[in-house]
């Protein structure tokens, strides 16, 4: 699926040099997912009916709109951080009282550590990707409103996953 590639990079001078082994893994991108360049402003969006399935779930609690953003997020697992699955898992057990916020904040700093590993040659999918990740590891409640759904929508868009596959992740939800 991937080579991980390698470089030793030296960093100092004579006897205070320091040598680290710096990697990072190449993946495959989707055919259909942006492959570089900025994420522009002015990217499609969910379409006017997915906007309105989404628009079913303004009233609905921040744990409702949680659960919904960790289904959308485990729709981009497979251009995700190898971790990513666990810390959906771990998302899941703090909406449902069984983890600490505190796990979800160390959470969120290994998902930006993976993503900081990527560097320069961080695409629009590995940044779109982290980012629905690092969604489903906020603890207030403010990141789980009925907006903050429609932007993880937006993400999983760019990602390359169909409305189809998200339709469907929506109604497995709920």
């Amino acid at each position: 699926m991937g080579a991980l590639l390698a470089e030793r990079v030296s960093i100092g001078r004579h006897a205070s040099k320091l040598s680290i082994l710096v990697g990072f893994s190449v993946r495959a991108v989707p055919p259909n997912a942006k492959k570089d360049g900025p994420v522009p402003d002015d990217s499609p969006g969910p379409s006017p009916e997915l906007h309105a399935r989404l628009a079913t779930f303004g009233a609905a609690s921040p744990g409702t709109i949680h659960r919904l953003q960790v289904g959308l997020a485990r729709l981009v697992l497979g251009q995700a951080a190898p971790a990513a699955a666990g810390q959906l898992t771990l998302a899941l057990a703090f909406i449902e009282g069984r983890a600490a916020g505190s796990e979800l904040m160390d959470a969120r700093q290994d998902c930006w550590t993976y993503v900081g590993s990527l560097a320069c040659g961080c695409s629009i999918v590995d940044s779109s990707s982290a980012h629905a990740i690092m969604t489903c590891l906020e603890t207030d409640a403010a990141s789980h409103s009925a907006a903050a759904l429609v932007e993880q929508a937006g993400r999983i868009l760019r990602c390359g996953v169909d409305e189809a596959r998200i339709f469907a992740a929506l109604s497995d939800v709920c």
